[in-house]
């Protein structure tokens, strides 16, 4: 039986919720989930707020509020989710404020079993249509490919023709090589703007630990992770099944994160950055604030912060 919840806010948003992982288990438990959340920009001033409402260990409603540097709402996202079962089935989303086109869409989610096997977002105002399809081998997402609508030229003459996005996944234990190649294909088949990058992601206790992308010989950067051991409310069962790629996200690791160094090397020169969080946690050591904040000449340098309510 279908079960249509009203929300407003990204699903990534609306389903982090639950910390422990109890098999296929998708609901929210008590507690876990931030009912409110505020972001805020470095000033301080609230740059968008979240405010949801949960029954059953579901959404029920929620409202997404962003503002301008006055603190005036030009924007709301609304969404109306559809659930079969415990698994999301369709997305419809309506964008309001500002920028007409502005999150206005729909999108539906197909499954094998649990696992999701492909997803087909429809833009209501920009008129197109993005797909991407999963593959798996056993437990672990082995591809995804993406495809949408871009203009090309050929023969002259301006046409659709579509932009691939491949994804593979390669696994070495601890160690997740990336390999993304994208491309254009004409109407005719012919294919144009090919490019591959490649990354790997070192991953130890649920948590990315360490990127590393080379852009070239002489070009590379690596960006190494430190987490807290407390409980991160942004993910849960439902978010791996939605996201399958979560694992190589260090927003949606087992903990929260402490620390990003960004290393990168240019021509033999090397320049280093550093980015630091702060939390305050409640009783079920989960955290109700954060703080960001930037190394700039050797001093901490605010970049916003999160207040969480649960």
């Amino acid at each position: 039986m279908k079960k249509v919840i009203l929300g407003l806010v990204a699903i990534a948003a609306l389903v982090s919720c639950k910390k422990e992982d109890n098999g296929n288990d998708s609901t929210i438990q008590e507690g876990t989930f931030p009912k409110e959340v505020t972001y805020k920009n470095e000033n301080g001033k609230v740059a968008s707020k979240l405010v949801s409402l949960i029954e059953g260990g579901k959404i029920l409603s929620s409202e997404m509020e962003i503002y301008n540097e006055n603190g005036t709402p030009i924007r709301t996202q609304k969404d109306i989710i559809t659930y079969e079962g415990n698994l999301i089935k369709k997305r419809e989303t309506t964008g309001t404020g500002d920028d007409p086109n502005y999150n206005s869409f729909t999108e539906t989610f197909s499954y094998d079993g649990t696992k999701l096997v492909k997803s087909v977002t429809d833009y209501k105002k920009i008129v197109k249509t993005i797909t991407t399809t999963y593959s798996y081998d056993g437990d672990k997402l082995t591809n995804m490919v993406k495809t949408e609508p871009i203009q090309t030229t050929e023969n002259g003459q301006r046409v659709e023709g579509t932009k691939y996005t491949e994804t593979n996944f390669t696994y070495n234990g601890d160690r997740i090589t990336v390999k993304e190649k994208t491309y254009t294909k004409k109407p005719s088949g012919f294919i144009t703007d090919e490019n591959t990058s490649f990354k790997i992601y070192t991953v130890v206790g649920g948590n990315v630990v360490k990127e590393e992308v080379t852009y070239s010989p002489s070009a590379k950067e690596t960006i190494e992770y430190t987490y807290d051991t407390k409980n991160n409310p942004m993910v849960n069962n439902l978010t791996k099944i939605i996201s399958p790629d979560y694992f190589i996200k260090k927003s949606r690791g087992r903990n929260n994160l402490l620390t990003a160094t960004i290393t990168q090397v240019r021509n033999n020169q090397t320049f280093v950055t550093k980015q630091y969080y702060e939390y305050v946690y409640n009783d079920k050591d989960y955290p109700t604030s954060q703080k960001h904040f930037i190394e700039e000449n050797a001093q901490k340098k605010p970049a916003g912060s999160i207040e969480f309510q649960y």
